[in-house]
């Protein structure tokens, strides 16, 4: 039974065979190759994403507490009034201890519960919803990606200055999200045209 089903294979001339089999050996290697490169690529612009949104919080969060400590309250808007300019960041926004946006991207969004905006603005999948359980009262700063590996969240804590007839600093938290489709696409075409 098995030796009729292979009775096909001797069939054709070794003339053909020869160079079919070489012809199939070529195609998969190729395609091999393309597959390590594209995932090898995906990784780069992940590793990319994630320490340039380190940097950009970081940046922020340092300014922020330093315009807290001398007392600039327009400061935290303005600076992520500018953030916007960045094309793959999609959303940034200070958030105080009672989880109320007070500065952000957008100036529609100040006074709304963080919680509400993300949800409201994002498909909630895997990524999203372990991110948000994991940022409660979280001291230390943390990146996720989004089940899909296509967003990046970022959290990163900040201290506020002193609410009013308060002496000691609130705690409040910086919020980014970074679209990482762009990048990849291009990732995807670099490893298709070399």
């Amino acid at each position: 039974m098995i030796h009729e089903r292979l009775r096909f294979l001797f069939n054709y001339p070794i003339r053909y065979a020869i160079p079919g089999s070489m012809l199939l050996l070529l195609v998969g290697s190729l395609t091999w190759g393309y597959l390590v490169s594209l995932k090898r690529e995906n990784e780069i612009v992940e590793q990319t994403a994630v320490s340039r949104m380190q940097i950009d919080l970081a940046f922020l969060q340092d300014s922020i507490e330093h315009a807290a400590a001398r007392g600039h309250k327009e400061r935290p808007q303005q600076l992520l009034g500018a953030v916007a300019i960045n094309l793959a960041i999609r959303d940034a926004f200070l958030v105080d201890a009672s989880g109320t946006i007070i500065a952000s991207m957008t100036r529609d969004d100040i006074g709304q519960s963080a919680m509400n905006v993300i949800r409201k603005r994002n498909n909630v999948d895997g990524g999203l919803e372990l991110f948000l359980q994991q940022i409660g009262d979280r001291r230390q700063s943390l990146l996720q990606l989004s089940g899909d590996r296509c967003m990046l969240y970022g959290y990163y804590p900040v201290a506020l200055p002193p609410a009013s007839g308060k002496l000691a600093m609130s705690r409040g938290w910086l919020y980014m999200q970074r679209d990482l489709t762009i990048p990849r696409t291009m990732a995807n075409r670099q490893v298709l045209y070399t």
